[in-house]
């Protein structure tokens, strides 16, 4: 919610609860008013908390889910999301991922666990040569991984790269 969002309270209560790191305070019912100053039909629960080392920094959760669920739930459901953002954030910016290959289930599992695959051993291959970082440790560990192909390649070879051009024709049938 934007910081100078308008919106009508019909209801607010104090709320103590918290968790190892949120303190819950209020939580209220409100109805939002749209960019034309038009309130909105539809009611929404507004829960304000702060964190508990930075009692100064408030945090708002803005949310339809029913009453059934408590405050600290919706801040814990809230949580959870911010995680599962987090690492998206992570798969498309260090991973370089932009778009899903394949529209199959089995598919983008597929991709899912090779790109963690792929992660952990950067972060693998970071912790054995004790270097902070993951951007820096990507790039190395794909410059040794193509210096490794190079040689295996050269001892197949005997040195030779006629051979290996002729053992890809013999095996691809060109």
């Amino acid at each position: 919610m934007k910081a100078n969002s308008r919106y009508q309270l019909l209801a607010e209560q104090r709320i103590d609860s918290s968790t190892d790191t949120l303190v819950l305070e209020k939580e209220s019912l409100i109805k939002l008013y749209t960019s034309s100053n038009r309130l909105l039909t539809d009611s929404f629960r507004l829960i304000s908390a702060h964190l508990q080392d930075k009692p100064e920094q408030s945090l708002l959760f803005l949310t339809n889910l029913p009453d059934s669920l408590s405050a600290l739930e919706v801040s814990q459901i809230y949580r959870q999301r911010w995680q599962i953002e987090k690492f998206f954030r992570f798969i498309k910016q260090q991973m370089n991922f932009s778009h899903f290959l394949s529209r199959s289930f089995n598919g983008i599992k597929i991709m899912a666990y090779v790109m963690l695959i792929g992660a952990m051993l950067i972060g693998l291959y970071g912790r054995f040569n004790d270097r902070p970082g993951f951007k820096i440790n990507k790039l190395l560990f794909v410059y040794e991984l193509e210096a490794d192909l190079v040689k295996t390649l050269i001892v197949a070879c005997h040195g030779e790269p006629t051979l290996l051009d002729d053992a890809l024709k013999k095996h691809f049938g060109q």
